[in-house]
Parts: structure tokens; C-alpha cells; sequence
């Protein structure tokens, strides 16, 4: 299970048998509880939030989100005693034992925890462990190096004789991974609203980074998508139906309802008041022969008067109708003349439409350059569009360029004609816009007109072993084998858990890892039966864990 925030999320619970021993395996994505010698009875999301009716422990948009954690470090000892109350009131405790708990290794709140178990909840024993350990025991793993990817981070524990002998970790886990995906896709995917918390459980780990990349351009080159992930095409998300809310649509179709009823009234009215208004023709029309004498009069003397100037404009109407039967003439021929081109020389028909596709593609280009170039006050353009002296003529010509640039109705219009070109273009030549494009174009999916997700997933789980991808300084997992196969060159077992570790071909990248830096050629890599379990299912009082008594620390010893 990889860790995507705010999705439906159920809680798991069932049924248990009690014993005198709590195991609570506190992660910083899920806790998980139950009784020693049991199955995992509850487990649920290590938060909550508030609302009028109480806590929720489900994802409630608007509220505000409450975590014990501040990075992995318990903190928030209010939020930890909601959560534990929850576990305490479903597993029936009616009398605190013996507790094993999970931590963070060598956590400076430690003994923060201690006061806060010992007095709200007065347990008489408790062994705070280490839930990669606990997992490895239950898998059998004693000796050699265990790797916990975790929601936070991933840590690297050297354990020999159940001792711990060594520590490494990295600021890196499931919940960054997230982060950095998200931020990748949505700089890459500006006109797009999608959701990318999903692909998490798509990551892929590459066994050689540049060279499976260089493979998954060259795939691409020839349509070959197979391992790409093709959400939608960008147009597809842009017209996503937007939901509208019910009670914006009722007031809107009530105030049409009104609309209509007024109009219909004052019809109605309109009717009335005109037959009111004309009674019989007897009584109000006047002489007919004077009336029709004195208008064709006004006629004849407002004719003589407008002659020029109605000459001039049916002169001009009809100027503007030949001009127009002219240009539909020479599209016209243009068109049947494309037509003939395509049928006897199709290759040159198809080359010509090539040649007008890159034209208008440069077009485009050098009217965004020219735009943002008038913004930069660095730039010659800024400075021509500020300066207000005598312009040479080909100044003039370059400041209307400019403007002209700034018109965006012109580029909707070339980016038409460029689809409809694309279009035709791709209906005889399918790998041309392939063929054409840059690495660059390639990998940002520029021309495709699609959300293709695939070098993405391996660079966000490339992370884990090249941190300086997203401009950290800490060493890798690599860096991390190779020194601790330097310093314990007797290592056989390698072992990897957590939840963040079902990235697919991360097996294969540590064994690779693996391979290029220990002495021996019998280095074991085991993955965990249940990487997200398997703490719950192996925690027991060991003695590499210190326990504690609640007599030892109402006594005081624990306080230094």
C-alpha cells in the first residue's frame, strides 16, 4: 500500500480475542492495534477531524486536519490520546496491562511518550520498538540490513545478533513522493485538473535510470505506450462537466419562470391598451386623399436630396459583393487545385502541407517570444515600447510587430488552423508529429495533446537513490549499501518493508545495488509478506528493546 492522502478510505476492524498485551504499531499514515497473539483487530488513519458533531476519524473537506505527528515525531500528545481513546474504547480495555508501541528510532520525545502512557493510562509495562525490526523478525530476519520505506521517510537499520549496530536514513517517503508527483504533473500539465494522487501505486523503480528512459523515448517515437500511463487527452480534462450546485440551478430556473410571466403580462397589457387606444376607423381616421398627398410629397423631396449619396453607397454594396465573388473564386480554384495536387502527386501535396504546418508553428513561437520579451525590462522590445522619440522605419515596423503580437485572437486562430493541419497531416502520415518533435517535446508530452505519465514515475521513485533530484544534499540508498557493505563485509540478508516499498522493480533495483557493492556473492533480497502488517503481526517484548516499568517511573528513574 503506498500512501494517497484524502481518498475514501475504509476502517478496518474485526473481531479479537483478549489477551494481557496491547500492540499499537503507531505509523505516521495509519495506527494499527490489537492483542498479542491475535490478528490485527482496527486500524485506521493516524488523524482526525473536528466538526460540530464531534470528532470524525474520516476525510471531512473544510475541517481542520489534526496528526500526532510533526514530520515523524510525536507531538501532538492531544490528537495521539484521541486516537488511543478510539482503540482503547473498541478493543474493550478494562485494564491496562502490558502495551508494545512503535516509534520513531532514537526520537527526542521518547520520554515525553513514557509520561503520557504511564499517567492517562497507567500501564504496568510498556517496550516502545522499532515497526521495521518488529517486521523483519516475523519474516524471519534476524541479521543483515533492514530497509523500511516508510510514509515519511525511509531508514536503514544494521541488526546482528538482535542488536541494532547501525542507522541511516532519508527524508523521503510516500508522502513527499506525492507531493513531488503532483508538483511535476501540474507544471507539466498546467491547462489540466486532475487528481494525480492514484498514480502513486504506478511508480516504478528503473534498475539503470538513464538507460530504461532513453528505451521509453525511443518507444514513444514509434507510438509504442505500453509502459506509459494515458490518463485523457488535455482537451477531454478541459471540458470536464463542472457539477453544478442544485440550488444555483432551482433560482436560476425560478428567475426564468418570472422572466416569461412578466413578459406574458405585459403583452397582455400591450393588447388592451391598443384596442382601447384606436376605437372605430369612423370617428378618428382624417381625409385619406390629403394624407397620402402630403407623405408622397415628402417622399419626392427627401429622393432628390439623397441621390449623390445613394449613388455612391449602391456603388460601394456592390464594389464589396464582386470583391467577395472573387475571393470565393480564388478559394475556390485554390481548393480544386489542392485537390488535383493530392490525387496525381499526393507527396507533394503532403510535403507543401508539412512546410505551411512548420510555418505557422514558427509563427506561433515568435509571437510568444515577442510577448514575453515586451514584458522583460531587460529585453530590446521593452525598451521600444517605452521609447517616445523620432523611430526609424524599421523601428515603426518592429513596435507593430509587437502589438500585433499582443492581439490573442490572431493566435487562437493559428492554433485552429495548426489542429486542422495536424489533423490532415496525421491521416497519411501518422509518426510525422512524432518524427518531428524534440527530446524535450517528447517527454513534456507538448505535442500530443495528451496527459502521458511514464518518465515521471520513474523519476519520482529515482528519488530514493539520487535525492539531488529534488535539490537535497543527503546520500542515497546506493551510497548507504555501499558504505555499510564496506564496514560489515559479512552481510548475507537484505530485507525491505513498509508501506512505500511495492514499488514495482525496487526488488530488482537492490539487488542490482546490492550486487555492484558487497564482498559476497550470496546476498539475499526479501521483501516482506505484508509490508504494511507485518510490524503488527512480529511485535513482541524483545530484549534489544528496553521495558519499562510503571514502578521504575513513579519512583523516578526514567526522569535523567
Amino acid at each position: 500500500m503506498i500512501f494517497p492522502e484524502d481518498v475514501s478510505y475504509k476502517v478496518y476492524h474485526t473481531n479479537f480475542k483478549k489477551s494481557d498485551t496491547i500492540i499499537i504499531d503507531n505509523g505516521t499514515y495509519e495506527i494499527k492495534a490489537g492483542y498479542k497473539g491475535d490478528k490485527l483487530a482496527l486500524k485506521f488513519l493516524n488523524c482526525f477531524y473536528k466538526d460540530i458533531d464531534g470528532f470524525k476519524f474520516m476525510s471531512v473537506k473544510g475541517k481542520n486536519k489534526y496528526t500526532p505527528f510533526t514530520h515523524d515525531m510525536i507531538s501532538g500528545f492531544h490528537a495521539l490520546e484521541e486516537n488511543f481513546d478510539q482503540i482503547f474504547e473498541y478493543l474493550d480495555v478494562q485494564e491496562c496491562n502490558k502495551l508494545i508501541i512503535t516509534d520513531s528510532i532514537y526520537s527526542p520525545t521518547k520520554k515525553d511518550l513514557l509520561k503520557f502512557l504511564f499517567d492517562v493510562y497507567h500501564f504496568k509495562e510498556i517496550q516502545i520498538g522499532v515497526d521495521a525490526i518488529y517486521s523483519g523478525f516475523h519474516n524471519n530476519i534476524y541479521d543483515g540490513i533492514i530497509i523500511s520505506l516508510g510514509n515519511i521517510s525511509i531508514c536503514v537499520y544494521v541488526v546482528k545478533n538482535k542488536k541494532i549496530l547501525d542507522v541511516y536514513k532519508i527524508n523521503y517517503g510516500g508522502k513527499f513522493a506525492l507531493q513531488y508527483l503532483t508538483n511535476i504533473l501540474r507544471y507539466k500539465f498546467k491547462e489540466s485538473n486532475k487528481d494525480y494522487k492514484n498514480l502513486l501505486n504506478y511508480l516504478k523503480c528503473a534498475k539503470d535510470y538513464d538507460q530504461e528512459v532513453f528505451e521509453l523515448i525511443n518507444k514513444m517515437k514509434v507510438q509504442d505506450y505500453k509502459d506509459s500511463v494515458c490518463i485523457s487527452s488535455i482537451e477531454e480534462d478541459k471540458c470536464d462537466d463542472v457539477p453544478v450546485d442544485p440550488e444555483k440551478r432551482n433560482r436560476m430556473i425560478e428567475r426564468l419562470r418570472n422572466i416569461n410571466r412578466k413578459t406574458k403580462i405585459k403583452e397582455e397589457i400591450g393588447d388592451e391598451s391598443t384596442s382601447e387606444d384606436n376605437p372605430s376607423s369612423e370617428s378618428t381616421i382624417p381625409d385619406e386623399e390629403e394624407h397620402l398627398s402630403t407623405i408622397n410629397e415628402e417622399k419626392e423631396t427627401k429622393e432628390k436630396r439623397n441621390m449623390p449619396g445613394m449613388y455612391k453607397i449602391r456603388l460601394y454594396q456592390f464594389n464589396a459583393k464582386i470583391q467577395k465573388i472573387f475571393k470565393r473564386l480564388a478559394r475556390s480554384i485554390e481548393k480544386n487545385e489542392e485537390e488535383y495536387e493530392k490525387e496525381t502527386n499526393l507527396s507533394s501535396w503532403l510535403t507543401k502541407k508539412k512546410l505551411k504546418y512548420e510555418k505557422i508553428c514558427r509563427e506561433i513561437e515568435l509571437r510568444d517570444k515577442l510577448r514575453k520579451d515586451s514584458t522583460n525590462r531587460k529585453t530590446y522590445e521593452f525598451g521600444l515600447l517605452l521609447k517616445t522619440g523620432e523611430l526609424t522605419s524599421e523601428e515603426v515596423e518592429y513596435k507593430k510587430k509587437i502589438k500585433d503580437a499582443e492581439n490573442l485572437k490572431i493566435d487562437e486562430k493559428l492554433n485552429v488552423e495548426k489542429e486542422d493541419l495536424l489533423d490532415l497531416i496525421s491521416n497519411y502520415d501518422s509518426n510525422y508529429i512524432l518524427n518531428t518533435s524534440t527530446m524535450f517535446d517528447l517527454v513534456t508530452c507538448k505535442n500530443l495533446d495528451k496527459i502521458i505519465i511514464n518518465i515521471d514515475l520513474f523519476r519520482v521513485a529515482e528519488v530514493i537513490f539520487e535525492p539531488s533530484l529534488v535539490g537535497s544534499d543527503q546520500m542515497g540508498l546506493g551510497e548507504i549499501l555501499e558504505i555499510l557493505f564496506k564496514s560489515y563485509k559479512d552481510i548475507t540478508n537484505v530485507f525491505i518493508t513498509g508501506g512505500f516499498s511495492q514499488i514495482y522493480g525496487l526488488k530488482e533495483r537492490l539487488e542490482f545495488e546490492c550486487k555492484k557493492y558487497a564482498y559476497r556473492n550470496d546476498i539475499v533480497i526479501k521483501m516482506a509478506e505484508n509490508p504494511v502488517d507485518d510490524a503488527f503481526n512480529g511485535a513482541r517484548f524483545y530484549e534489544m528493546f528496553e521495558t519499562y516499568k510503571y514502578e521504575d517511573y513513579l519512583n523516578g528513574i526514567y526522569d535523567s
